[in-house]
């Protein structure tokens, strides 16, 4: 069996593999105050689809007690609880974990295809297994919050962006960027950043390639026409502008006041990166390997992973994309907690995936083929197994209901929730 038929096999071993995880682990005991916040706005929903998103903005502007929780304007996810609650008949915590689980089964998917079809293959199965056991995405797999939903939307558009890239006259490809994110703005606000970065990365792509500065400008049109579109839609059914906006203003007032952020959620301004490293290290190594070395090598790992001018610069894109948003987030006060980063986990793992894969083939050549391999695999294996482990012990076993920073990075010694 040739190197790339044995690739195609491993990866679709790991895709079960991680499939049968997210399916197995048991759900969270108790319901986090944010879950539960998401769950009544469905069950509301469920009972009048049309007036409920307008009445829970009026009681959300009248209760100030209530601007530190999830605000209502999220309907593109409490809607989607909604409607799997209507189909399957089930009430709002099974119908929330199912769509958890089911965007992070999806997020695994995409992140397959994406490092199939623009990377490597055996950065792809490295990605993957990665991510299959993430303590991380495995936590978000087994709650009702909104992160995981907003994770796989934003793989999917990394996907989109990506074939785009290579192949821009495939005009399809736009439809699905722009409904895409029309529903991504819906499901969280703060996704607005990362849609503005793939658009920008988009625009210097498109630039790039062609010159033609109206090629950049339909892009741009077609950005702000989304973002209009989203903003209408959720306004029309919150009850108007002013109502959308004071929701906002409430939301950004109450932040700096909030207690649970002051306690958990706050650190220096590399914790996110930090908490990311320590829930799964072989992967935090590899993603810094990756991005240095598309920094300062780029040629090298093209020439080394084997990949084209093209699917180069969608690396270059993620691991630009991938940088800012850490960044951006790493900015607000009180605010240090990993679920915020999760548009960027596929990316991460992407990234990791790229950084040990060109390490193992940069060793290549000075051990036997088998040696490098059998290095790889006992590797591989020793970091899934511990990153496995961790999960179990912080968020199964040690109490740990929350992504926050001070939790993940003080555990087993810091504060509990």
């Amino acid at each position: 069996m040739r190197k790339a038929e044995w690739s195609v096999l491993v990866l679709a071993v790991v895709l079960l593999g991680g499939v049968w995880l997210r399916v197995v682990n048991p759900t969270a005991p108790t319901r986090s105050p944010d879950e539960n916040y998401y769950m009544f706005y469905a069950e509301k929903v469920a009972a009048a689809p049309l007036s409920t998103p307008r009445e829970l903005v009026a009681v959300y502007n009248k209760t100030p007690a209530t601007w530190t929780y999830p605000i209502p304007l999220r309907i593109g996810y409490y809607y989607s609880i909604s409607a799997i609650m209507k189909v399957f008949g089930v009430g709002p915590e099974k119908a929330g974990l199912g769509l958890s689980t089911g965007c992070s089964i999806v997020q695994l998917l995409l992140v397959a295809i994406v490092g199939v079809r623009f990377l490597n293959k055996w950065a792809a199965v490295i990605a993957v297994a990665l991510l299959s056991v993430s303590p991380m995405d495995l936590e978000l797999a087994r709650r009702v919050w909104g992160d995981g939903v907003s994770g796989c939307v934003a793989m999917m558009l990394v996907w989109i962006c990506a074939e785009i890239c290579t192949r821009p006259r495939a005009r399809l490809w736009y439809a699905g960027l722009w409904i895409c994110s029309a529903y991504f703005l819906l499901v969280k606000e703060t996704g607005g950043v990362f849609f503005g970065l793939c658009v920008v990365g988009l625009a210097v792509a498109s630039w790039r390639r062609s010159g033609s500065w109206r090629e950049v400008g339909w892009i741009g049109l077609g950005a702000v026409g989304t973002a209009v579109c989203s903003f209408t839609i959720m306004a029309v059914m919150c009850g108007g502008v002013s109502a959308a906006l004071e929701t906002v203003r409430h939301s950004a007032q109450a932040a700096p006041l909030n207690q649970y952020g002051k306690t958990f959620q706050t650190g220096p301004w590399y914790s996110l990166p930090l908490g990311m490293w320590m829930l799964s290290p072989l992967a935090g190594c590899g993603c810094a390997v990756g991005v240095a070395a598309i920094a300062v090598a780029r040629e090298s790992v093209r020439e080394t992973l084997g990949m084209g001018r093209r699917p180069m610069e969608v690396l270059v894109g993620m691991a630009a994309v991938m940088v800012l948003v850490i960044a951006v987030s790493s900015v607000p006060p009180a605010l240090m907690n990993l679920r915020y980063v999760s548009f960027v986990y596929g990316m991460w793992y992407l990234m990791a995936g790229v950084g040990v894969s060109f390490l193992g083939r940069k060793i290549e050549g000075r051990l036997r083929g088998w040696a490098v391999g059998a290095v790889m695999v006992l590797v591989m294996g020793y970091s899934c197994w511990g990153d496995y482990s961790r999960f179990r012990e912080m968020f199964l076993q040690g109490g740990v209901r929350d992504l926050d920073i001070r939790q993940v990075v003080g555990f087993p010694f810091g504060e509990r929730t």
